[in-house]
């Protein structure tokens, strides 16, 4: 007759047995590396009520003559709102954003990848300007009063 051992504790054999289904399971089906910006994401348009703008357009021009810098041209959009990007960079970790929406005077709110929040006024025709950001994964929330917020999925700058 054998021993019923599940009710037992873990012993060496069975942290071992676990331990090579982790890496087995590592291998061949590794999560995802942005899973976490992913999933923080879902919770804060969740969490805000926020429509979520979609990416309707990325542009990146050639670099022209005199001082050589590379600008992208970012787009989102929803129903109600348009939202444009130029994305610069400004030295080895940081670019400028100038953006354009077409909700003047909303307030737009820029968290970057090293998680730090900046915020700013649209003026009326809808520009607002934010410099020495720092470089990598960065996501917007527009408002504008009697509206949804409006969040971008992340992206690069």
């Amino acid at each position: 007759m054998t021993k019923d051992t599940a009710a037992e504790p873990l012993d060496a054999l069975d942290e071992e047995i676990l331990a090579a289904l982790r890496e087995l399971y590592s291998r061949a089906d590794p999560c995802p590396a942005d899973l976490v910006d992913r999933v923080g994401f879902a919770l804060t348009v969740r969490q805000l009520h926020a429509e979520v703008a979609q990416l309707t357009d990325q542009y990146v021009p050639t670099r022209g003559l005199g001082t050589p810098t590379e600008a992208r041209t970012i787009s989102f959009s929803t129903d109600e709102l348009g939202i444009m990007l130029t994305v610069t960079h400004a030295g080895r970790d940081r670019s400028r954003l100038d953006g354009w929406l077409t909700w003047g005077g909303a307030v737009v709110q820029v968290t970057s990848a090293d998680g730090s929040v900046r915020e700013t006024t649209a003026d009326d025709d809808g520009r607002f300007v934010l410099d020495e950001l720092p470089r990598g994964q960065t996501r917007l929330l527009v408002s504008n009063e009697g509206s949804r917020p409006v969040v971008t999925p992340g992206f690069t700058i």
